[in-house]
């Protein structure tokens, strides 16, 4: 199948550079599949501990190359401390910050092995436990809003070792990642939804009593958001957890995961909140938003080297698509040419 369908040609037409760089682009992403593999299957010999020491060395390696990236996480976190943060400081959480994001990937993938051996061992989350337990008790379900703080996919396998847990997440644009993603998760117990799926199987999910887990924290132009106020800045934030409470009257907790100096992992459990619920639903939609928000940064500014600073998290400004404005499900707002030049390399593996 050619990588542009005529379906994607009538949508955008393609220059030749375009499709060259489409085309190195599929290329790269097969070949970082292919030897992929193999590395995670020699690295789960090891004993947990050393595959998750070498998986965050070759992060941390690696992470030297991608010079973008740390500049615009130096530029995230000048914008969110202002001076309180000097280049050394900036360096410092940069380094701890990709260091944690290797460890992440390595406790991903020895899971499935050592999953709930690891999990009771070296995550200290006896409140959540009771917490989660009791939310299934109501039978109302549960709004879990989490974040990339931590190991988030680690919190969301040790939710499904005591209660049915489900997530939602945005799609990989490179199927054979997205499939091993999925089916990692799915050998922890953790059943995935697509952010951009049908709104009733979440609403379904949460009517039978279960708890949902949703990663509101990115900037994602395809979802219907609000603008509210992080880290002193106007951020384009998902509005879909505040709304989905408030429809299925199911309680919302912010709910995180960070990581200790003892090699252990703690969980903090905020909530319910107690979300404005009024006439006005845009009204509540915007302060039930900047409330959780606001959990959130009091937690990333505790643990500013467990966060992703090199996510444009700020990218959409209020300029750019008004507030309380739901973006095309198409995500247009001047990005048709990269949706689509994702869903040509998508059509294509």
């Amino acid at each position: 199948m050619d990588v542009l369908s005529e379906q994607d040609a009538g949508a955008h037409e393609f220059t030749f550079g375009e499709k060259v760089r489409i085309y190195l682009k599929l290329a790269r992403r097969n070949v970082f599949y292919l030897l992929g593999w193999p590395f995670a299957h020699a690295f789960m010999r090891f004993p947990p501990w050393w595959g998750i020491y070498i998986v965050a060395v070759v992060t941390s390696v690696i992470s030297r190359f991608i010079s973008r990236e740390i500049r615009r996480a130096h530029e995230h976190l000048k914008l969110a401390f202002g001076d309180k943060l000097s280049l050394r400081d900036r360096s410092d959480i940069i380094r701890k910050m990709f260091w944690n994001l290797g460890q992440n990937l390595g406790e991903f993938l020895i899971m499935p092995q050592y999953g709930r051996e690891y999990m009771l061992k070296h995550v200290d989350g006896e409140n959540y436990q009771d917490i989660v337990r009791g939310i299934e008790r109501q039978g109302k379900g549960g709004v879990m809003v989490t974040a990339h703080l931590g190991n988030w996919e680690l919190l969301g396998a040790y939710s499904a070792l005591f209660v049915e847990t489900h997530v939602v997440a945005r799609k990989v644009y490179f199927e054979k990642y997205d499939r091993a993603i999925i089916a990692q998760r799915a050998k922890m117990g953790v059943i995935t939804h697509y952010q951009d799926g049908p709104p009733r199987e979440i609403i379904k999910v949460l009517k039978r009593g279960r708890l949902v887990g949703i990663l509101p924290d990115q900037d994602v132009e395809t979802v219907n958001g609000v603008f509210v106020n992080f880290f002193g800045r106007l951020a384009y934030t998902p509005s879909a957890p505040v709304a989905l409470a408030l429809l299925t009257e199911s309680p919302l907790f912010c709910v995180f995961s960070y990581r200790k100096k003892n090699g252990h992992h703690g969980v903090v459990v905020e909530g319910p909140l107690d979300l404005p619920d009024t006439s006005d639903r845009e009204a509540d939609i915007l302060n039930g938003t900047q409330m959780w928000t606001d959990v959130l940064e009091k937690y990333i500014r505790r643990f500013p080297d467990q966060w992703p600073w090199f996510h444009r998290r700020w990218r959409t400004r209020p300029e750019d698509n008004p507030p309380l404005k739901g973006r095309n499900p198409n995500g247009e707002n001047n990005k048709r040419k990269r949706d689509t030049e994702r869903e040509s390399v998508r059509q294509n593996v």
